[in-house]
């Protein structure tokens, strides 16, 4: 955590420091314990940014953040009056753009190398891999959780230590020219300076291949599910190559990737029952993904296949979910339950497509109870949706709770068409 004085921040974000009546120890020269934006989670000592946002607005919550023990408050209206218990305030024209430009400062202030990863899907294993890549030779900060937007990223900033050599760090992109320095990297293109070759898909325990670049050769042995996670691993590789990485180090970070919560778990239950727990988030093209690795695995009984609706697609969202059940359809899937408003128009198209047993459900409760008491040994679960879905409830019903049986018996139970 970036440790700096009231005095040096306010300096950094271009503030000035108040004191209140009963001042930190040191007054301006008080260094802060961390850094918040969440007034229900700030420790005692930390820094609190009152962050105006689309729905809510911070400075309604600097007593809050106070009585629970911060230090000080970065606030862009009032005074010393208006929060009087407050130990001291650092008073800005823009509460954003004070934390943006704290956590650019942390950043600036020595060399460091900076990975940014972006995209609409794929962001969370890329940086996983890429992190695991570089963490072969140099200390390395990674993102953690959502923290990736115009908030979070500053924030993941802050969290800079002074042995850290690398930051991998998630981040939105919103505009043309953003990106940095160009690599190449692809599986079918000559041209790519970073490639993979002799690609081999083994199903849900991952795949392996070739990876060639600048003359050298190395194998890979990837332990995450899906031909499309080979593409992640080429942009990790490709960081590492630029940042001057060798090929086994490169390698050996790959190789000790695994899927992060939510994110293609497979949990090996003792009925026998395989659940591929993806069910942190969903989009077309990652669901295309899943349906893929779904297609080319082979378990003993059935493939399964509980997918929550795609949310904030807009006018695409009827088409997509239509896609999806025809999909889902044409992959060879034995059950098909589609769950939410909008996985009907999916249900309906899987039904019309046939070959396909297919249940619809309302929610991921009722779709939950459903799965528990339908799956059989042998079975394979994919369970996907958008986050809003709360699909991980359906994980959940599935994965035996201490001194519970496991679940998965032959029996069937009926539900929703």
């Amino acid at each position: 955590m970036a440790r700096l004085s009231l005095a040096a921040i306010a300096r950094a974000v271009r503030g000035e420091v108040i004191l209140g009546s009963r001042p930190p120890e040191r007054g301006a020269e008080h260094e802060v314990d961390g850094y918040s934006i969440d007034s229900r989670t700030a420790k005692p000592g930390e820094l609190f940014f009152a962050i105006v946002g689309p729905r809510l607005d911070g400075h309604e919550f600097v007593k809050a953040a106070v009585a629970g023990g911060v230090v000080a408050a970065v606030v862009a209206r009032g005074g010393a009056a208006r929060y009087p218990d407050a130990p001291a305030l650092v008073r800005v024209k823009d509460t954003t753009r004070a934390l943006q430009d704290l956590g650019a400062h942390v950043r600036r202030a020595r060399p460091l190398r900076v990975v940014g990863i972006t995209g609409s899907a794929g962001k969370t294993t890329a940086k996983e891999m890429t992190a695991a890549v570089l963490g072969q030779r140099f200390p390395v900060l990674k993102s953690e959780g959502n923290l990736n937007n115009t908030y979070g990223l500053p924030l993941m900033l802050l969290r800079l230590e002074e042995f850290h050599e690398a930051a991998v760090l998630e981040m939105g992109m919103s505009s043309r020219g953003e990106m940095g320095p160009k690599i190449s990297y692809g599986v079918t293109a000559k041209t790519a300076r970073v490639r993979a070759e002799a690609i081999e898909v083994e199903g849900l325990r991952g795949s392996r291949f070739i990876l060639r670049s600048d003359g050298g050769s190395v194998p890979v042995s990837l332990a995450l599910p899906g031909r499309h996670n080979v593409f992640n691993a080429l942009a990790a590789a490709s960081v590492g190559i630029v940042l001057g990485l060798q090929g086994e180090e490169i390698r050996r970070g790959l190789e000790a990737v695994r899927p992060a919560s939510m994110r293609g778990v497979l949990h090996r239950l003792p009925s026998g029952v395989e659940v591929l727990d993806d069910s942190y988030n969903s989009n077309p093209a990652a669901m295309e993904q899943a349906i893929e690795s779904l297609r080319t695995a082979a378990p003993r009984g059935r493939r399964v296949l509980v997918s929550g609706d795609m949310l904030e697609l807009g006018p695409y969202e009827r088409k997509a979910h239509a896609r999806l059940g025809t999909q889902a359809a044409e992959a060879g899937i034995d059950l098909f339950i589609a769950v939410g408003p909008l996985s009907r128009r999916a249900a309906d198209a899987a039904r019309a497509a046939g070959g396909v047993d297919v249940r619809h459900f309302p929610d991921a409760e009722t779709a939950a109870a459903f799965v528990a008491s339908d799956v059989r040994p042998g079975d394979l679960v994919l369970v996907k949706g958008s986050r809003g879905m709360k699909m991980e409830r359906v994980v959940r019903a599935l994965l035996p709770q201490d001194g519970d049986d496991a679940p998965g018996g032959a029996g069937h139970a009926g539900g929703p068409a």
